[in-house]
């Protein structure tokens, strides 16, 4: 699996969306952005769930229902659709609306993973940069059940991070090791802060709602 940079003496933990889907046959992702700026308050929720692995033109590809449900300034959305990708992670294959697009344009399906790429996003952040984390303290392990995958969740929190022209006031992440494995999986990522580009705070919030393993 690719993994994130992590300062964490961890395996692997999870960095895109091709290592869900081998991994979790599905998911549920909640979100939510907030800012003194309305233009970037959103919210939803993502989910998918993996259909199949056929084979196209001599290559196994990984069939994956993906819905998106939100709200922001721009709008509504609702979308349901299957996506074929391949052993890299990109879009081959997309049927959204009962319209099919391949080739070069299958990649404008991308946006039907834009929440996990941000959570990732996010992730990377805290987790790939030795700097911030330095921020941030152990604040203790519980077991968790979320959706049929019960694991132990381990809660960090920070106060004050101050990186580059961002400060995030405060912020917590958590993150679980999959039941079996050396691998984690980071289940919720929540702060608050501002940058010095813009007035105001933002606050940002991600969190697995549903897992299935496989």
């Amino acid at each position: 699996m690719t993994e994130t940079a992590s300062p964490f003496n961890f395996t692997g933990v999870f960095a895109n969306i091709k290592d869900l889907t081998g991994n979790f046959t599905a998911m549920s992702l909640q979100y939510s952005t907030t800012s003194t700026n309305a233009s970037q308050n959103a919210n939803g929720s993502a989910s998918y769930f993996v259909v199949g692995h056929p084979t196209m033109n001599g290559t196994v590809l990984t069939e994956v229902n993906i819905t998106i449900t939100g709200s922001s300034s721009s709008g509504t959305t609702n979308t349901s659709a299957l996506v074929w990708f391949d052993s890299l992670g990109n879009v081959t294959q997309a049927v959204i609306s009962g319209q099919t697009i391949s080739g070069a344009q299958a990649s404008f399906a991308g946006f039907l993973i834009y929440p996990f790429v941000i959570f990732f996003s996010y992730q990377n952040s805290f987790l790939g940069n030795a700097t911030v984390f330095q921020y941030f303290h152990n604040a203790g392990t519980a077991t968790e059940t979320i959706g049929s995958v019960s694991m132990p969740v381990t809660t960090y929190q920070a106060s004050n991070v101050v990186e580059g022209n961002a400060t995030v006031q405060s912020a917590t992440i958590r993150i679980g090791q999959i039941p079996g494995t050396n691998l984690h999986l980071t289940v919720e990522i929540d702060g608050q802060g501002y940058s010095t580009k813009n007035t105001g705070t933002e606050s940002f919030m991600f969190k697995v709602l549903n897992l299935t393993k496989a």
